[in-house]
C-alpha cells in the first residue's frame, strides 16, 4: 500500500511468498514437526554438489511460477518441495481426476487473492488517499482530462480517457505533480525501452554470480510481467558508479 501511494507498482504475490508462505507458514510447519513444506507451485529445485538449492522453471512453461518465487531465498528452498514442477497442468488434472478429487476440473484462479473480484483501483482506494489529477499527453504536454488518483495506474495500462475514441496508455507518472503521462496506441515509443537501471536486487543464492561480482557482463533471461515471453538480456552489475545505457563498462 505504501508503495502504491508513492506511485510504484508492487507485486503482492512476491511479498506473499517471501513473508507468508515461505516464512510464516514454513516456520509453522516446522513447529508441527514437518521436515519439508510441499506446495503446488509449478517450479523445480535442483541441488548443487554443495547441497545449495537452485530454482528452475517448471516443465509446463505456460504455468511456470518461478516469476512469483523470485524473492524466496535458498534457506527456505532447502526446506521446500515442488512435486508438480516436473508435470504439465493437464497431467496434474488427470491424476487428480483419477484420484476422485472434486477440484480436478476447477478453473485456475487468477488475480490477487485478497482483492477478490473487485477492480484493483477500487481496492486500493480504501487504503490510499486518492487525489484526482490530470492525464497529460507525453508528446504535446496537452491536458487530456482527469484521472481518479495516481495509485490506480501503472505503466503500460490502458488509460480510459473520456471522449477519446483511440486507445491511450500510461507511459509515466509524476507523483509530486500528481500527473499521469499517456500516449496513443500500443506501439508508441514511450511504451518501450531497451535498457533499465534496477535496484534492491535479490539473489536466491544470497549473492550475485561470480562473473557479475567480478565486473563481467552476463547474458541472462528475464520477465518484466508474468505472462510475457522470456527474453534475452545483457546484465552488468553497477556498484558505486554512474552508468549510462549502452555503456560497455
Amino acid at each position: 500500500v505504501a508503495d502504491c501511494a508513492r506511485g510504484l507498482t508492487p507485486n503482492p504475490d512476491l511479498d506473499c511468498n517471501k513473508h507468508i508462505k515461505f516464512n510464516a507458514l514454513l516456520k509453522h510447519a516446522r513447529i508441527l514437526g514437518a521436515e519439508y513444506l510441499a506446495t503446488g507451485h509449478y517450479a523445480q529445485i535442483q541441488h548443487t554438489k554443495d547441497g545449495e538449492p537452485k530454482m528452475l522453471r517448471g516443465v509446463d512453461r505456460d504455468k511456470d511460477q518461478t516469476y512469483f518465487l523470485a524473492s524466496v531465498g535458498s534457506h527456505a528452498l532447502k526446506q521446500v518441495i515442488f512435486p508438480l514442477g516436473h508435470l504439465r497442468k493437464e497431467e496434474v488434472r488427470a491424476i487428480a481426476s483419477d484420484a476422485g478429487i472434486a477440484q480436478a476440473g476447477k478453473k485456475s484462479s487468477t488475480g490477487i487473492c485478497f482483492v477478490g473480484k473487485r477492480r484493483f483501483s477500487d481496492f486500493i482506494a480504501e487504503y490510499v488517499d486518492m487525489m484526482p489529477g490530470r492525464f497529460v499527453d507525453v508528446e504535446s504536454g496537452h491536458d487530456k482530462g482527469p484521472h481518479r488518483g495516481i495509485a490506480a495506474y501503472t505503466c503500460g495500462q490502458r488509460a480510459r480517457i473520456s471522449g477519446e475514441q483511440d486507445r491511450w496508455y500510461v507511459v509515466g507518472k509524476n507523483v509530486a505533480e500528481n500527473t499521469v503521462y499517456v500516449a496513443p496506441g500500443r506501439r508508441h515509443p514511450s511504451l518501450y525501452c531497451d535498457s533499465v537501471l534496477v535496484d534492491s536486487l535479490f539473489w536466491v543464492a544470497g549473492k550475485p554470480p561470480d562473473a557479475l561480482a567480478q565486473g563481467a557482463s552476463m547474458q541472462l533471461r528475464f520477465k518484466v510481467r508474468y505472462l510475457q515471453p522470456v527474453s534475452e538480456c545483457l546484465v552488468h552489475l553497477v556498484v558505486g558508479q554512474a552508468w549510462k545505457p549502452g555503456s560497455k563498462d
